[in-house]
């Protein structure tokens, strides 16, 4: 039996790897391809790829500005109006907050582009049709950006609970070493 499999036509692979095409498009365009030597409007999907990375960067530095702001806020709001003596502790968990949620914002998203083009592909292949280039690019676009939320909101609530949890435990252990 011969496919494409056994036959291994070296232009066909070679072609579909560096320009990153699904099977469909390599068939329904490979005349073109092959006598050109270029998909057509690859600079245009390449250029909208782009401009979604672009966006994706830029929402996570203004996710980046809320929290700075966020946490400066609260810094300010008990040291100069609050006045109860909680400015040191008010500061060391905003700042662990903020670490934590950097961290967890890379880590989110990180993830949600994994889990997103997963999702991508396999839902194209239940339902029987080839997920190309942008559109994989598009869902790992999104998973970044949801994934870099949830991350950001979780390491920065898992960063704050750990230091609250740490400076219990250093009281408590203190508490026991002074008897």
């Amino acid at each position: 039996m011969l496919s494409k499999r056994s036959v291994q036509l070296p232009i066909y692979t070679q072609i579909k790897r560096n320009l990153k095409l699904s099977t469909k498009s390599v068939i329904h365009n490979a005349d073109e391809i092959l006598k050109t030597g270029f998909v057509k409007d690859l600079g245009k999907r390449i250029a909208n790829i782009a401009i979604g990375i672009s966006a994706a960067r830029g929402l996570g530095y203004i996710g980046l500005m809320v929290g700075a702001v966020s946490g400066v806020d609260n810094v300010y709001e008990a040291c100069k109006v609050d006045g109860q003596g909680e400015c040191g502790k008010t500061t060391t968990r905003e700042v662990v907050g903020f670490i934590g949620g950097i961290v967890g914002g890379v880590q989110g998203g990180t993830v949600g582009s994994g889990v997103a083009v997963s999702s991508a592909a396999g839902f194209a292949v239940i339902i029987g049709v080839t997920a190309s280039a942008p559109v994989l690019a598009v869902a790992a676009i999104a998973g970044v950006v949801v994934g870099g939320a949830v991350g950001g909101v979780v390491g920065s609530t898992a960063g704050k609970w750990g230091l609250m949890l740490f400076m219990k435990r250093l009281k408590t252990y203190g508490e026991m070493n002074r008897c």
